[in-house]
């Protein structure tokens, strides 16, 4: 038995299996077509008991439109649909609520149909415009969706961020860490601090012990990382403090090395 519930009263309808099938009057019928625009006339003239044709032949004196006939609310959701970014033109799953609609239908209906053709060139502009100035991303590791400034600028990326949260990078390159085994001890002699390559390897006394670094040693150099210290928090920190260490190394006999 199916159940249909309209404004002004319960509409059951039979199965084969009940022996009696109950009609709708005109006006539930056409109450029922505009409620459900997707069923097939197979589908009511099952329900109802009638002929594929004559099923047809209500709609046509009710001035019900064909099932997949042109529907500016329709066309106006799928819109609004691909403007929100959840789908594409070309995506089924942009026209998986409307059964008798498709990327064909819609893009018919927006070329016989100015007005929808504009919002929907507006609604591709909006969502490429979004791509590339997002105010918020999905982390591709942990699915959550967070502000732009969690995660990091990447000039390789359409949108200029990187597919990863902070968050996630920071948890990933811990784990990495982590599961490294423990230096003990230095394994070279000698190596080149990551500010100043120019000045080529420095001695391994120059460096602080890192248990997680293959070398054993730091990535910066002793002398770096004081100075950089000491300005943590101005603009070109990073760089003051690079050039104050390439003095510090030329006063002590360093040269600038060829490489």
């Amino acid at each position: 038995m199916t159940n249909y519930q309209t404004p002004s009263k319960v509409i059951l309808m039979m199965t084969d299996t009940d022996n009696t099938t109950y009609r709708p009057s005109y006006e539930q019928m056409e109450w029922l077509f505009k409620k459900y625009p997707h069923k097939t006339l197979r589908e009511w003239a099952s329900e109802w008991g009638l002929s594929h044709e004559r099923v047809r032949q209500l709609r046509e004196q009710l001035n019900v439109p064909p099932r997949g006939s042109f529907n500016k609310e329709i066309a106006e959701e799928i819109i609004e649909y691909i403007r929100s970014g959840k789908g594409t033109v070309s995506t089924a799953r942009t026209y998986e609520n409307y059964p008798s609609v498709g990327k064909r239908k819609f893009l018919s209906w927006c070329k016989e149909h100015s007005d929808l053709r504009e919002k929907l060139e507006e609604a591709l502009e909006f969502v490429e415009f979004q791509k590339k100035h997002p105010t918020h991303k999905k982390c591709q590791i942990t699915g959550e969706t967070l502000p732009i400034s969690e995660f990091y600028k990447d000039r390789n990326s359409p949108d200029g961020y990187g597919s990863r949260s902070k968050e996630a990078v920071k948890s990933m390159v811990k784990s990495y860490y982590d599961k490294r085994p423990m230096v003990t001890e230095p394994t070279v002699e000698e190596k080149n601090c990551a500010s100043i390559p120019e000045i080529g390897p420095l001695p391994a006394s120059e460096f602080g012990v890192s248990t997680k670094a293959t070398t054993g040693l730091q990535t910066y150099c002793k002398k770096f990382q004081s100075e950089y210290q000491k300005l943590k928090g101005q603009d070109n920190a990073f760089d003051i403090a690079k050039g104050k260490t390439l003095d510090y190394y030329l006063e002590q006999g360093y040269t600038l090395s060829n490489t």
